[in-house]
């Protein structure tokens, strides 16, 4: 986690992920840019978020996430009471992802990041495929097993890298 000071009250903080824009506007937020798709999670305040590509946007509030996936934004998703974000100070299990109607592209990234293989998906439209769930980081292989088991997806382990594939 990259923590950014911006100490200007003239000009809004932007946050460029690829074809995704962030304007701050006074928030604790995350902005999650993977191969799979851009995530974007909002634990206090509110940031306007554009879509370049395709020119829509949408306001985000405390509580509430969006994904865009091959360049089209997903459905605002209300995050329940009991979600726990990794930017929450009260979070004293770090390790643990907790996802709500997450696309498994958005999962599969969090997992990549705790592994030596790289992780890709055989079809590509399983990357915007949604997943709740509350996952373990400490133990990616495992968990990446949970998860295909649970989605009907097979899990096949090459030297350096991990395929994804339908059942």
């Amino acid at each position: 986690l990259n923590v950014v000071e911006y100490d200007s009250l003239d000009e809004p903080f932007i946050v460029d992920a690829g074809d995704t824009r962030v304007t701050v506007t006074g928030t604790e937020f995350s902005v999650d840019k993977s191969d799979f798709g851009t995530q974007v999670i909002v634990v206090h305040g509110s940031v306007h978020v554009a879509n370049q590509l395709d020119n829509t946007s949408v306001e985000l509030t405390a509580g509430q996430s969006v994904e865009i996936i091959d360049g089209k934004m997903g459905e605002v998703k209300l995050l329940p009471k009991s979600f726990n974000h990794y930017l929450d100070l009260d979070n004293t299990q770090p390790q643990w992802l907790d996802a709500y109607q997450m696309s498994l592209g958005s999962v599969l990234a969090k997992l990549d990041r705790q592994m030596s293989e790289q992780i890709s998906l055989e079809d590509n439209t399983l990357k915007s495929m949604l997943v709740t769930g509350r996952f373990d980081l400490n133990t990616p292989k495992q968990t990446l097993q949970m998860l295909a088991l649970a989605n009907k997806l097979r899990v096949s382990q090459y030297s350096e890298q991990i395929i994804i594939r339908n059942n």
